[in-house]
This record gives C-alpha cells, sequence and structure tokens, in this order.
C-alpha cells in the first residue's frame, strides 16, 4: 500500500472494520458509531469531498467508538481482530476494496450516477476487487428468464461507463422505468451507417420501449421498439446466415447510399 495518502489509508480500514465488525452491514455499523448510513458513505467515497472526509476529528471519533487506540485508522496494517488494535495473522487479500450499491430493479432502473436517484441510506452494499467505474452497482436477479447461465438470487454487477456489444449480457430498462437484464444482439447498423449497431435485447416480447441504459448517456441509448423488432426479425435469422454474406455487404453498400435495407436476402 505504498503511496498512498491517509485519507485512502483511513477509508480502506474503515471499509475493512465495517466488515469485521457487522459482517458487512453498513447500517448495523454506522447505527453503532452513532453516524447514519449516509454519513457512511460519504466517509467511504472516494469522490465526495474530494475523498477527504475522514479527517483527524473524525478519525479518532471512530476509533473511539468501537475501542481501537487512536490512530489505529491510520497505519497501513490489516486486521481489527481485537479492540486493541490491529491482528498481524489477518492477511491483506482477504477482502474487496470497493464498495458498490446493492439496487433492487426500481432503483435500477433510474441509476444515472452515485447519488443522484435516490438516497444511499436505504441501499446494502457489497465489496469487490474489481476495477470499476464509479457508475457501477449491483443487481440480484429475479426470475428464470436467463438459465440456465443466471439463476434467481445469483448478484451481478453492472459497469453503466461500458458500452455493450453484441452478445454482452446488459441491464436496460422498460417502460415502467424498471430493470431487466438481458442479452444484448445484433440486428442491423444504424440508420447513418455509423459503426454503432442497433440491437435487441433476447426475450423482449411484450414491452414497447425498451432502453439501453448501460451507455455513458442517455442520449446514446439504444431505443428498440417492438414494431420495429417485429419488422426486422426475419432479417435478423438472415443476416446470421453466412450464405447471405454477399447479399448482406450488397445490402449495406445500398443502406450507406441512402437505401432502406431491405426486409428480406435472397441467394437471387
Amino acid at each position: 500500500m505504498s503511496g498512498m495518502d491517509i485519507y485512502s489509508i483511513r477509508r480502506r480500514n474503515l471499509q475493512r472494520l465495517i466488515e469485521d465488525r457487522a459482517h458487512g452491514n453498513a447500517a448495523d455499523f454506522a447505527r453503532s458509531i452513532g453516524r447514519t448510513r449516509a454519513q457512511l458513505a460519504q466517509y467511504l467515497s472516494s469522490t465526495y469531498n474530494g475523498g477527504r472526509s475522514i479527517g483527524e476529528r473524525v478519525a479518532r471519533a471512530i476509533e473511539k467508538e468501537v475501542g481501537l487506540e487512536a490512530h489505529s485508522l491510520d497505519q497501513q496494517g490489516y486486521g481489527f481482530g481485537t479492540k486493541h488494535g490491529f491482528d498481524p495473522n489477518v492477511q491483506d487479500a482477504m477482502m474487496g476494496e470497493r464498495r458498490i450499491p446493492l439496487l433492487n430493479y426500481v432503483q435500477a432502473g433510474v441509476f444515472r450516477d452515485p447519488g443522484q436517484n435516490f438516497t444511499f441510506e436505504e441501499v446494502e452494499y457489497l465489496l469487490t476487487d474489481l476495477c470499476l467505474s464509479e457508475r457501477s452497482f449491483a443487481l440480484q436477479i429475479k426470475g428464470d428468464s436467463m438459465l440456465p447461465d443466471f439463476k434467481e438470487g445469483d448478484r451481478i454487477i453492472v459497469d453503466c461507463e461500458l458500452t455493450p456489444r453484441p452478445g454482452d449480457y446488459v441491464v436496460a430498462k422498460n417502460s415502467e422505468e424498471e430493470a431487466t437484464f438481458k442479452k444484448y444482439r445484433l440486428l442491423c447498423i444504424d440508420e447513418e451507417a455509423r459503426n454503432s449497431l442497433k440491437a435487441v435485447l433476447d426475450g423482449v416480447v411484450d414491452d414497447a420501449n425498451t432502453t439501453i441504459i448501460t451507455r455513458r448517456d442517455a442520449e446514446d441509448a439504444v431505443v428498440m421498439s417492438l414494431d420495429y423488432y417485429n419488422s426486422l426479425m426475419e432479417t435478423v435469422h438472415l443476416l446470421r446466415s453466412p450464405a447471405n454474406a454477399e447479399h448482406l455487404s450488397r445490402s449495406i453498400e445500398q443502406y450507406r447510399a441512402g437505401k432502406a435495407m431491405p426486409r428480406e436476402l435472397s441467394d437471387d
């Protein structure tokens, strides 16, 4: 951990303290030290207040509340096995370093940035050592529509800064502003013949407007109406056929010249 500033060290140690003393339950730990969950989220944030929320006074107060020796949170050692300080036998690699919110399907449907659309006081957190952007969250799978790859109760991590590619699993939102977990599948080159792609979500058959929300901003989101979905289904199957590669190439050239993509591609 060489090169870490004092605020980063305190944040990291506080994360570990929450895991050790409250089994990772941020709300329980916050109550035990006389703080709200929102305050705890601020202490652990690397962006709020420039990541400098655990100052000298706050650090000493937390140590006192949980029975640690003064300046324990400032040490780069790991382990809070006893109230007298660090346990040198606990290995550093046992825990993740990042906390991400575990959202329900309604919260995920309106998620843009941490804290923007809902209060984090109502959110459970997970710890991970994955390299993720600040716009990341976790979601617990509902239902069996994605079997056998994902079953109900599985937890997935979503990074909103990643642009989906055909074949990726994505989180989208439906017309009721709730999240849905589907597979992203290629349809065709978009109407301006750019490199971006229009795609459809496998299993979306009864929703008029399904929008991919794992784009950098809402302006780039892919919107697929049910009518357009139905009108292109036959073409989609043909585009997947290697036998139609030559015709597909010719069709794309016509498409770029301003002509509509044909509904059917044949060997004629």
